[in-house]
């Protein structure tokens, strides 16, 4: 296959009547579309980040000036918990490309563990610091490693 693939290339070249020799083009060939592939996943970055700004300055920018309605405005409110519902469950169920809701899940316990603390405290400093610790406490009772087990990112 990679010879195909050089032979094609030498082909192109010799009937652009490039006079160089074979290595170099199939060189320059790979560096110009690395180059390309380069260009075109800055300018996706780019294009990204541009249009993250502008949704979210779009708010920034008529907030106080058009009224929103009721259910708009009540809908907003759950968006930080959706979001972090978004993050956080995946990495306390999914383990080892499944679903996990055995009490070995040191993770799941230490969620619940957590979540009993910020409805009790509604404190968020005391939720992340008491998950924490309850999940450190596991992993050393139990001898394993956090790194060690496959989340749902990974």
């Amino acid at each position: 296959m990679n010879a195909e693939i050089e032979k094609a290339v030498y082909k192109s070249a010799c009937i652009r009547e490039n006079p160089r020799p074979k290595s170099d083009i199939v060189t320059y060939d790979v560096r110009s579309l690395i180059m390309e592939s380069s260009l075109e996943l800055w300018l996706t970055i780019i294009a990204c980040g541009i249009a993250t700004f502008l949704i979210r300055f779009s708010f920034i920018a008529i907030h106080g000036r058009v009224a929103m309605p009721e259910w708009f405005t009540r809908a907003l409110t759950f968006v930080p918990v959706a979001v972090l519902s978004a993050f956080t469950l995946p990495e306390i169920l999914i383990q080892d490309g499944g679903i996990n809701l055995s009490l070995f899940n040191a993770r799941l316990i230490a969620g619940i563990v957590a979540g009993f603390v910020a409805w009790r405290t509604k404190n968020v400093l005391a939720t992340i610091v008491v998950g924490m610790l309850v999940l450190w406490i596991i992993f050393l009772l139990t001898g394993t490693s956090p790194l060690s087990l496959q989340s749902s990112a990974h």
